[in-house]
């Protein structure tokens, strides 16, 4: 066994999953970062549009025939491994310095990840994997996740950060709006990019912390998850996920904890620009900045209140307070996973509590 084999292995399950996820709403932006991790682009280096289009039609043509394949098992000597066995694959590839991961996306198609490892640590109990270049993904894996959770560990993307810095910056040439005047402004006169991409992984690295505590907290029990299903693609399912974005972001140790202990400006412009840029855009980001500040207006307000008082005492209260208002949210929701309801009740439970959480956002 060595990584080439691994490598055509997991490739060729990325090309049934981006035969049957490909589509003409797919969003352009994953199509190029795909691109640019298979031609091994420099994370900042600009793509050519003419170069792309004559990749996209050959990879296009290549998904079509791959979409209706089955997925096949992973074969390390001799031995085959279902595609979800991560933690057994893993086991046997680690010694090659390489990381394999597989989940499951929206409609139940698989996510695939193979990538070389750099080093290893540990962050609050949790095992820390920081990986390097990126040999095989598919088109759902996005670049801006930088950092998974999986099971005890945490892993964390360079090639995905780099990536999203450099698109980030980008923006400021062509973008306006409110969200765009606070990146500008968080990212004036910085210094050593290095120190600015450290500071970004630390952020992304303690938001997925927040994501392991949230969950071995209890605070959102399983139950609610698998009752989110019941309510798959309603408002009501994207809530739950907000509410768990929001509580991974607030609770203690989470990204804004984080962020506000360092006290650094720019990683406070940096994550609420992602929020309101998102919002209205993306219906989990809308519904996260409604549970955390109300509306993208106080987003805003909390950038520049604070930054013109230079009072960082604001963003440890809002945190509180935002942390506070999840979690009375998720108290609600455990009432419910206490309760034993057909499926079709718990879904119209689950839609009544989102509708009087809406009067709390309006």
């Amino acid at each position: 066994m060595d990584i080439a084999c691994m490598e055509r292995q997991v490739k060729r399950n990325c090309e049934i999953s981006n035969g049957r996820e490909n589509t003409p709403r797919t969003p352009r932006e994953l199509l190029e970062y795909q691109y640019a991790t298979e031609n091994r682009l420099h994370p900042c280096e600009s793509i050519e549009s003419r170069l792309f289009s004559r990749w996209l039609k050959a990879e296009a043509k290549s998904w079509k025939k791959a979409k209706n394949r089955k997925y096949s098992e992973i074969r390390i000597k001799n031995k085959a491994y279902g595609i979800y066995d991560n933690d057994g694959i893993n086991e046997k590839i680690r010694p090659l310095g390489i990381f394999y991961n597989a989940r499951d996306s929206y409609e139940g198609n698989p996510s695939f990840l193979l990538a070389k490892i750099k080093k290893a640590g540990r962050i609050g109990g949790y095992r820390l994997i920081f990986l390097g270049q990126e040999l095989a993904k598919d088109i759902k894996r996005s670049f801006h996740s930088p950092t998974e959770l999986y099971g005890k560990d945490i892993f964390y993307r360079e090639y995905a950060e780099a990536y999203l810095f450099c698109r980030k910056t980008g923006y400021l040439k062509t973008k306006r709006g409110e969200a765009m005047r606070i990146l500008a402004d968080a990212l004036r006169g910085r210094g050593d990019r290095k120190k600015t991409l450290d500071g970004e992984k630390q952020s992304h690295i303690h938001h997925e912390l927040g994501h392991a505590l949230v969950r071995d907290k209890k605070i959102i029990p399983e139950k609610i998850f698998d009752m989110a299903s019941l309510a798959s693609g309603t408002r009501a399912e994207w809530f739950i996920e907000a509410l768990h974005e929001a509580l991974a972001d607030t609770i203690k140790n989470g990204r804004i904890f984080y962020i506000s202990g360092k006290g650094s400006r720019e990683l406070l412009g940096m994550y609420l620009h992602d929020l309101m840029e998102g919002f209205g855009k993306h219906p989990i980001l809308t519904l996260k900045v409604r549970i955390l500040a109300g509306s993208p207006k106080k987003c805003s307000d909390l950038y520049w209140d604070s930054k013109k008082n230079d009072n960082w005492d604001m963003v440890h209260a809002f945190r509180r307070e935002a942390f506070a208002r999840a979690s009375g949210m998720a108290e609600e929701l455990k009432k419910l996973a206490r309760e034993d309801k057909t499926d079709a009740e718990t879904r119209a439970d689950l839609v009544r509590l989102f509708d009087k959480f809406s009067v709390t956002f309006s």
